[in-house]
């Protein structure tokens, strides 16, 4: 009883201290309820009309691959390989996925369309809130705080990408991680930095590459002021240098799970056959006038929004308030100057110009795939969170000082900052019927593997091209951002003979949509082809293809044909039977000896999960031919023993059986999977050593 009663006294001194600490921050709760607010009547239709959200990458990429999560909660079987896009490929290397985000975690749960009504509402809102908490607790007051945060999340690009949910969900916890740095310098806890670490982990698992290279360098400049401005205090300085190894080992460490599979996949992208990087990496960059043009996004009241010089047909849209950037520049007026930010602003800005700016090639001597990442754009996002904050200490500049109508004009301009958003860049936000996502029957009731002859097509939905993921119809057809290079390779060569001419291949990459040009093609037959789909006349219509071969076969003779040129000739000739002849690029070191006997062929399967498959195959030998993809982490063994997995046809599996009666056994077991477990391990630790930390000051 003398337990109970000290237990409810304790409960309710943390009721009291609860209660307390809201009325003290009652200014902010209500600004932060206040953002939701705003957000929500934002996404009106869709949070309290029952619409869903569309967008053009929503519609082409997102809808079907959240959907595949639904699916994937709903048979209660998660796999490490996923058998739906092309012929396969890793689940976590798909980077639309978003198999690990937090906020995409409602996908599993819930029907995609349903958390498309109120998603976007849902992330703007806490974005809006995680950077009005940092600006706070960095030092200035509720106006400037909700000004900055608003500049930043409801004018600038930010808003664009709510459509692009990696892009968004690697966003939305960057003011987060640093709110918790910022914690955690305040009071001296290494608590904090570990729950920063795990909101770095986040943005890792948002699975944004091109924004995690942004939002690390503006980490590193933010945490790098902060690390200068101690330098003359030795014990701050190296406990602040420690708290940054020990965000980075919780980061990484738990951030490996996603960072890994997707440096695997960039070794093994279709970017990588690229014949002019360069040219890839500077599409989508910014002229010197649409520089300008980023930082007014009043005068967009005014005109039409230009067509991007170096990214038609997209247009130019608002980014940055004159405002903003007034009150930014203000903050340079008086000290102490934000130096740290302007210099960070002048580089992101610079970076928008792509290599004339100089920045994206000092860039790619730290990250080796920079030049894989186009749209140098998109840096006016990370220019733009800077400026909010600088906007929002220029805000703070005029409310410290002794004009008089100081918090009527602070309250002009967050209100102005509302109407520019609401005026400017709501109209750009879209809404349908439930029916925009709605799976043709013709994809739907397909039987085997399927494309979407979007080439032939009359204005073909967008949504229609990876539509079959969303019901669990394997697509032939991929618009992905990373594709495997083998898939990519033999999918153009198998049609067209060849990788040539240059600019029509880097032009196929660039639109990453693989058309369907030659539909008499025997790479076809090869892959599993079942069934064409077109659009014609605003009907789907579905073609059977019926010489498409099973998903494993015997194919009695291998070939070897280490030249490229002749290999692809050889994809296209009419000489050439997938069902006879398995194509190899590289000399095999055992070849099958003639048996002499004649036995018909016979596939039993008696294990068929996505990462395994096992079957009993009894014939007169050749090569086993599995019509999935060859990537790295596929391992094979053959009664028992381990047997060299060939790449064969250009890009599918198979493996060598003598004649007779053979258990095959196919495994995937990724080969990043024992770094991640010692980047859990150094996850661990980093915890461990943080905790130290804390438990030596408190015993001190």
């Amino acid at each position: 009883m003398i337990s109970f009663i000290s237990g409810r006294k304790s409960l309710g001194a943390s009721l009291e201290t609860r209660q307390e600490f809201i009325f003290q921050h009652r200014r902010d709760v209500i600004s932060c309820f206040s953002l939701i607010f705003f957000f929500l009547i934002w996404h009106a239709p869709g949070v309290f009309g029952g619409q869903v959200y569309v967008a053009e990458d929503t519609l082409a990429y997102f809808f079907s691959n959240r959907a595949a999560l639904y699916d994937l909660a709903m048979r209660g079987n998660f796999s490490f390989w996923d058998p739906l896009p092309g012929l396969g490929q890793p689940r976590l290397a798909n980077l639309q996925s978003g198999s690990f985000a937090p906020l995409s975690l409602l996908f599993y749960f819930i029907p995609t369309a349903t958390v498309f009504q109120f998603y976007p509402a849902l992330v703007l809102g806490l974005l809006s809130v995680f950077t009005f908490a940092l600006f706070r607790v960095k030092g200035v007051t509720q106006w400037p705080a909700l000004f900055g945060a608003l500049s930043w999340v409801t004018v600038s690009g930010v808003l664009t990408h709510v459509q692009h949910l990696a892009v968004i969900e690697t966003l939305l916890f960057l003011p987060l991680t640093l709110f918790f740095w910022e914690l955690a310098l305040r009071h001296r806890q290494a608590r904090f930095i570990v729950m920063a670490g795990v909101a770095f982990a986040f943005q890792c698992f948002g699975s944004s590459a091109q924004y995690l290279v942004y939002n690390g360098l503006l980490m590193a400049l933010w945490m790098g002021r902060d690390i200068w401005a101690a330098i003359n205090h030795r014990e701050k300085l190296f406990e602040r240098i420690g708290f940054v190894f020990g965000l980075m080992g919780v980061g990484f460490g738990i951030g490996s799970w996603q960072l890994l599979p997707f440096l695997e996949m960039v070794e093994q992208s279709h970017r990588n056959l690229l014949n002019d990087p360069d040219l890839f990496s500077g599409l989508f960059r910014a002229s010197p006038g649409e520089l300008v043009l980023a930082l007014g996004a009043e005068s967009f009241a005014f005109i039409q929004g230009p067509v991007l010089q170096h990214g038609a047909p997209y247009r130019n849209q608002p980014q940055l308030s004159l405002l903003t950037v007034g009150l930014a520049c203000l903050a340079l007026v008086r000290r102490p100057r934000p130096w740290a930010p302007a210099l960070g602003v002048v580089f992101f800005l610079l970076g928008m110009l792509g290599q004339e700016g100089g920045v994206t090639p000092w860039l790619r001597e730290f990250f080796p795939f920079v030049d894989r990442l186009r749209a140098p754009y998109r840096m006016i996002v990370p220019a733009a969170f800077l400026i909010s904050w600088m906007a929002a200490l220029g805000l703070q500049r005029v409310l410290d000082s002794n004009f008089q109508k100081r918090r009527l004009l602070a309250m002009f301009c967050v209100g102005w900052i509302c109407v520019v958003g609401w005026t400017l860049k709501r109209p750009l936000d879209h809404y349908a019927p439930h029916d925009a996502y709605a799976v043709p029957a013709s994809v739907e009731n397909a039987g085997g593997r399927v494309v979407m002859d979007f080439r032939n097509s009359h204005r073909m939905p967008s949504f229609a091209l990876n539509a079959g993921l969303a019901v669990g119809v394997p697509t032939l057809l991929m618009r992905e951002v990373l594709i495997p290079a083998s898939f990519f390779e033999t999918y153009f060569a198998g049609q067209y003979g060849t990788l040539n001419p240059p600019e029509v291949f880097d032009q196929t990459i660039v639109s990453a949509a693989l058309p369907f040009v030659n539909p008499n093609a025997p790479i076809w037959d090869a892959f599993g082809l079942e069934t064409v789909v077109s659009f014609r006349g605003g009907v789907f219509l579905s073609q059977r293809r019926e010489t498409a071969m099973d998903r494993f076969s015997l194919v009695p003779e291998l070939e070897v044909e280490e030249n490229s040129a002749l290999f692809y000739q050889r994809l296209v000739s009419p000489d050439w039977d997938p069902r006879a002849h398995a194509l190899v690029r590289v000399p095999v070191e055992v070849l099958p000896e003639p048996s002499g006997v004649s036995l018909e062929t016979e596939i039993e399967i008696l294990i068929d999960e996505p990462d395994r498959q096992k079957l009993e195959v009894q014939s007169s030998g050749g090569v086993l031919v599995t019509s999935e993809l060859f990537f790295p982490g596929w391992e094979v063994q053959v009664d028992g023993h381990s047997a060299q997995p060939l790449q064969v046809q250009g890009a599918l599996r198979g493996v060598l059986i003598s004649a007779g009666l053979h258990e095959v056994d196919w495994r995937y077991r990724p080969t990043w999977w024992p770094w991640a477990l010692l980047g859990s391990s150094g996850a661990l630790l980093s915890v461990l050593g943080l905790w130290m930390h804390d438990h030596r000051r408190t015993a001190a």
